[in-house]
């Protein structure tokens, strides 16, 4: 009986001995199976050939090549969601599998690091929701909040071109960052913030696109393309107009029945100065005119006519304005004028046919006035009657030469 139990016990002894050697090993194969992902990798792919239920087993399990690409693919999705969407999403993950949340993380810094910052704050915000920090960062928040909304009521309150100085030069000055211009235009109605972007020196127009948000982006941009074609549509519409009459005109962009204030503008703004000085030195709409002239100056500033322009247009406006108020003079003169005297006048005005008056502008065609049109202006005031009894006097080459260009004007 004791040789029995001495030799159980040393069975188990060599059993547990033997135990020892093959559970150790395998404990250390399953820790290392599950703390290294790359030898993890191995197994599977060893074990995926084994045959039966073990070899179906591990091939259904992804390769690393297949994790990392589903990873990607994930990856991919999420960067073009909005921030809080990706920040919800992220947030769960990493409640289920912290290891592909620090995964995800990489592949999206990757995609969008700029985007990520953003995130991450997010991310880390939440982590501190309800405590004392959190509380300060929101008041913080709310300063800065309403400190973009006081330099929005800023901006706006300006004219577009001053507006885009000042944004320069705040960027310059340290007083405005890339970091907050995104939250500013955000602000901005999107045609306001189109044309800040539009008209601002290429390199910071991209800065602001690249930093906004991708659906204010796209909104702007879709504006901006607008506001270009309008511009090209006013250049064709100024190409129609400038050979068209001063009394067409003047129904067609004489006042705000057909064209709204700002189409007016960019018209005038590619219309010759001395048509569009016609024109509207015969409005007697001034606040028309004076609205106008303030648009172009704004173009000029904007660089979306030449410098002078509004110069020039004012300038023609006054010319044309005192060469009626001077056919007006002689019209009262002239029709006193016994019908001998008013014949050898017209004579003598239509064979010389010298200058009158000449009007210079700013990189334009100067406004040049001839002693023959100056005279038939006047006579297409006088009555026909008149006109008739003037014809009878002229000599009859004379007499033909007056009615061909009375009539042909």
């Amino acid at each position: 009986m004791a040789k029995n139990e001495k030799k159980g016990g040393a069975f188990k002894a060599i059993a547990i001995i033997l135990a020892s050697f093959l559970l150790v090993p395998a404990l250390t194969l399953v820790i290392v199976y599950y703390s290294n992902v790359n030898f993890q990798y191995t197994v599977n792919r060893f074990l995926s050939g084994a045959p039966g239920v073990i070899g179906n087993y591990f091939e259904r399990i992804p390769t690393k090549e297949e994790q990392e690409l589903l990873k990607r693919q994930i990856a991919e999705n999420y960067i073009t969601l909005e921030e809080d969407r990706l920040i919800d999403k992220l947030l769960l993950i990493r409640s289920e599998d912290n290891k592909l949340f620090n995964d995800l993380i990489i592949i999206l810094n990757d995609l969008n690091s700029r985007k990520m910052t953003k995130v991450s704050e997010g991310i880390r915000r939440s982590d501190l929701k309800g405590s004392s920090l959190d509380r300060v960062l929101e008041e913080i928040d709310l300063d800065k909040e309403k400190e973009i909304i006081q330099l929005v009521d800023y901006y706006t309150a300006m004219k577009v071109s001053d507006t885009v100085m000042e944004i320069s030069a705040d960027l310059n000055n340290g007083e405005l960052t890339l970091e907050t211009l995104p939250q500013l235009f955000s602000k901005f109605s999107v045609d306001t913030a189109a044309k800040y972007i539009m008209y601002s020196e290429e390199e910071l127009s991209n800065k602001i696109l690249f930093n906004l948000p991708a659906p204010n982006k796209q909104e702007i941009e879709i504006e901006i393309e607008r506001i270009m074609q309008s511009l090209q549509q006013s250049r064709e519409m100024a190409e129609i107009y400038g050979i068209k009459t001063t009394e067409e005109l003047l129904t067609l962009i004489g006042n705000t029945d057909k064209h709204k204030i700002q189409e007016l503008v960019n018209i005038y703004g590619y219309l010759p100065s001395q048509k569009g000085g016609q024109v509207l030195s015969k409005v007697s709409d001034e606040e028309l005119t004076l609205t106008i002239i303030e648009g172009l100056v704004e173009l000029e500033k904007l660089g979306q006519t030449p410098k002078g322009k509004s110069k020039n247009l004012s300038t023609a406006i006054q010319v044309y304005k005192n060469y009626d108020l001077k056919i007006q003079e002689l019209v009262e003169i002239y029709q006193k004028l016994p019908i001998e005297n008013l014949a050898t006048l017209v004579d003598q005005m239509l064979s010389t046919n010298s200058t009158y008056q000449i009007n210079q502008l700013i990189d334009e065609d100067d406004i040049v006035f001839t002693q023959e049109q100056l005279i038939i202006d006047v006579l297409r005031q006088l009555k026909p009657t008149l006109i008739a009894d003037l014809i009878e006097q002229l000599r009859t080459q004379r007499a033909i030469e007056l009615t061909q260009k009375y009539v042909g004007n």
